[in-house]
């Protein structure tokens, strides 16, 4: 009978040092929980449509502006700070210098211009939030009938590496 003891006796003290060695056997807070409710359908720009999929473009990427927690107001983010012209038709975005890329290369005001334009280009579903943008309508319609306007003629600019420029056909106080 003493020896049908040690069996049990023994895979309780096995249970017990497997689960002291586990960390015992609880899990521990995570330091970031996120939820997204349903499939990431796509993480281009241009395509994206549902809201799981800018939820988590929220958390990976950075624009020029984002909204503060809690207040929801507008604060600089990739922006250091934005001048506008007094008839609110000339916005002037100067990037922060030490914005990079994941793979260590800066964030230029050139690739703004890149993704700006390639949203014209390859128009999505909210392409139409550019045609307030001096031209923007315009060199989308011509660039897919292949007779493009000369993209020079669209508000966007890069006046250097981390000046941004774009030109509105009217003020448009949502911008930021």
């Amino acid at each position: 009978m003493g020896r049908l003891l040690l069996i049990p006796l023994g895979l309780i003290v096995i249970v017990a040092l497997s689960l002291a060695w586990s960390g015992g056997g609880g899990t521990q807070r995570a330091e970031f929980a996120f939820i997204n409710r349903g499939d990431i359908y796509t993480l281009d720009l241009n395509q994206m449509s549902y809201m799981q999929d800018f939820r988590l473009t929220y958390g990976i990427r950075e624009g020029l502006y984002a909204l503060e927690a809690g207040t929801l107001k507008t604060i600089p983010a990739g922006a250091t700070r934005h001048e506008v012209s007094s008839d609110g038709r000339l916005w002037t975005f100067h990037l922060r210098p030490e914005c990079k890329w994941s793979n260590g290369d800066p964030v230029t005001a050139h690739d703004y211009v890149f993704s700006w334009r390639r949203m014209l280009e390859e128009p999505g579903e909210y392409t139409y939030l550019f045609y307030y943008i001096k031209n923007a309508e315009k060199y989308e319609k011509s660039y897919a009938d292949s007779k493009a306007i000369d993209f020079n003629d669209v508000g966007i600019k890069a006046l250097d590496d981390l000046t941004f420029q774009v030109t509105l056909t009217d003020p448009v106080p949502y911008l930021l």
